[in-house]
């Protein structure tokens, strides 16, 4: 009986799940799109466990809003030109496998870590142009680099870290979508 919840007391301190606050800043395709708006509106969610004293294996998933609005103007299409308002929307919600290297965890509180992860990202992408709207749903792979800090602060800790995402074919043109983020949480 000892041995057993020893083992399972050894199990809960190998598990972290965490819960982030994502700020998200579009690049190349996604950045012409939304004329460099920084996204405030992201969440994240992983869980992880250790299989090592250095490397965790896991998963995450999320949602970052993207979004822009332009001015009134005039567009043209097919010989027809109109003015109207524009809207510029990208929602993404990754899931995805990862890993993680954790480094040395002796010497201080703060735990440095570089990651990598894979999955399927869902793009929804809609432009609206007065009333008109042009709309896209996919999944699509993407992958990420990850690098960060896990910092003890004494039962609960605390992570932030920078991740540059990379969807594939992920934009209206079916080009690239890449965006980076920087997130701030928490781990349980």
């Amino acid at each position: 009986m000892i041995v057993l919840l020893l083992s399972i007391q050894t199990l809960v301190a190998q598990e972290q799940f965490g819960i982030s606050y994502v700020i998200s800043i579009p690049n190349n395709n996604l950045n012409k799109l939304l004329d460099g708006q920084t996204s405030f509106r992201g969440i994240s969610f992983e869980y992880h466990v250790f299989v090592s004293d250095q490397i965790s294996i896991g998963g995450n998933t999320g949602w970052t809003v993207f979004n822009n609005t332009l001015p009134q103007q005039t567009h043209s299409k097919d010989g027809v030109s109109f003015n109207a308002k524009t809207w510029a929307f990208t929602h993404t919600v990754p899931v995805q496998l990862s890993g993680r290297y954790h480094f040395s965890k002796e010497g201080g509180m703060a735990q440095p870590f570089a990651g990598l992860g894979l999955g399927t990202t869902y793009i929804n992408q809609e432009v609206w142009i007065g009333l008109a709207t042009i709309k896209e749903n996919h999944w699509n792979f993407s992958f990420y680099p990850e690098a960060g800090f896990i910092i003890d602060l004494g039962g609960t800790d605390a992570i932030i870290s920078t991740q540059y995402n990379y969807v594939v074919n992920g934009h209206f043109q079916k080009k690239g979508l890449d965006y980076w983020n920087f997130k701030f949480g928490v781990l349980f």
